[in-house]
């Protein structure tokens, strides 16, 4: 859990269509966003030990992606980086679908939901 002003704050758990498309058009509304670039953002999926992927649980218990609502891209996830890729990004373009990638690279953006 990371604080911002003093306000406790995670990366964002999208659970619904509606909640995907109101993360895509924050980031599409900042002034660095380009439209036509390839641009993503980080998004609190992570992989367990068993390698399924759960909302962090900053919320509480985590809760498995595959439990409810999802917007993988086709293929995913799919650990294409020698099975490292334990965090989840979204393309912000067109469906806003997710992929799995490493926590080391970087996003072109990070969607934080406070408590």
């Amino acid at each position: 859990m990371r604080c911002f002003s003093g306000r406790k704050g995670h990366l964002v758990a999208i659970n619904s269509p509606e909640e995907m498309a109101f993360v895509q058009s924050v980031v599409a509304n900042q002034t660095s966003y380009v439209n036509d670039a390839h641009m993503n953002t980080w998004i609190g999926g992570v992989a367990e030990h068993n390698s399924e992927f759960v909302w962090d649980g900053f919320c509480g218990d985590p809760v498995r992606l595959d439990g409810g609502y999802t917007n993988w891209c086709e293929g995913e996830p799919n650990s294409s980086n020698g099975n490292s890729e334990h965090c989840v990004a979204s393309h912000i373009h067109g469906t806003g679908c997710w992929y799995d990638f490493s926590c080391y690279n970087k996003a072109n953006f990070f969607v934080v939901e406070y408590n």
